[in-house]
Parts: structure tokens; C-alpha cells; sequence
């Protein structure tokens, strides 16, 4: 929660302040705007000399490290075996206390904290993928329809095998 979520100072008020853990100072805004994706922000202490502007020194994630030692940990368990080691990397790097003899529900709340605010969906395809979605959703979501976008209607215009 302290890296997920950033405040901009205190409740948004632009004459307030807020302090990042990395000691970076946010000011609040005339917006009202009280949080803001943490994910997004790079400490000053990290960037590029000369590149300061907001966003400049931010990289397109594609794969995380974090993703590829979850799913090996899911992995290890859905085999029946011991996921305990890449799981155990994902909390010590977040400075939480190790969990022995990992569950697979245990797996999946990790993968909901650490993928919280990412835009590419990282929950939701686990909820498809885990047969969860229902659970989640209720009657919003219709197995083998809501999983998919839509083909766009000039698509389907422009493709004779869609006729």
C-alpha cells in the first residue's frame, strides 16, 4: 500500500504536502485529486540527470519479474509441490514476512496486491484463468463471451468470412 497508492498531499489540498517513502515531496493539487497510481512514479533518487519531467524515465513493462515468480510458484503448487522459494522472493523484496508451505489462494491474493492498479489486466486474467470471474462478477460475466473484446463492426464489414 505505502508504493501502490501515492498521496498528493494531504486530501488533495494544493497547499499541503505529502512525502513519498523515498523522501520525494507531492504537492497537493488544484484538482482535488487525494491519490494517484504509485506504479507510475520513479523517485527522483532513480532517474536520469537532465530527464526530470513526470513519465520521462518510466519503462514499459511488458513482463515483470514479479509476474514470472508468481507463476512459477503457481506452477510448483499446482504440480503438488513446494512454491515457497519464488513466493518468498516477491515478499522479502516488498519487505513482508515469508509464508511457508504456500497455498494457491495464498498465490493468487499475492498476484491481486502486487499487480494492483497495472493496466494490462493482470487480475482479471486470473480470475478467467482460475474460473473465479463468475465468482467476482456475478451475472456481469457470461462465460465464453465476456472474456473476449468485441471484433469492430468495420472488421467484420471488411472480412467476407465474417458474412
Amino acid at each position: 500500500m505505502k508504493t501502490t497508492i501515492q498521496y498528493c498531499g494531504i486530501n488533495g489540498n494544493p497547499a499541503t504536502t505529502a512525502t513519498t517513502p523515498s523522501g520525494d515531496v507531492v504537492y497537493g493539487n488544484p484538482f482535488g485529486v487525494k491519490y494517484f497510481n504509485g506504479k507510475a512514479y520513479l523517485p527522483k533518487s532513480q532517474m536520469t540527470a537532465g530527464r526530470m519531467e513526470y513519465g520521462a524515465n518510466n519503462n514499459v513493462r511488458i513482463l515483470r519479474y514479479a509476474d514470472v515468480l508468481l507463476l512459477n510458484a503457481e506452477a510448483k503448487v499446482r504440480k503438488g509441490q513446494n512454491g515457497d522459494e519464488p513466493f518468498r522472493l516477491i515478499r522479502e523484496r516488498a519487505k513482508l514476512t515469508p509464508i511457508a508451505n504456500v497455498s494457491l489462494n495464498q498465490i493468487l491474493d499475492e498476484r491481486r496486491a502486487e499487480f494492483a492498479c497495472e493496466w494490462w489486466g493482470e487480475r482479471f486474467n486470473d480470475l478467467v484463468r482460475t474460473g473465479r470471474a463468475k465468482d467476482v462478477f456475478g451475472s456481469k460475466f457470461i462465460p465464453g463471451v465476456s472474456e473476449f473484446l468485441p471484433i469492430p463492426q468495420t472488421q467484420i464489414d471488411a472480412n467476407p468470412n465474417f458474412r
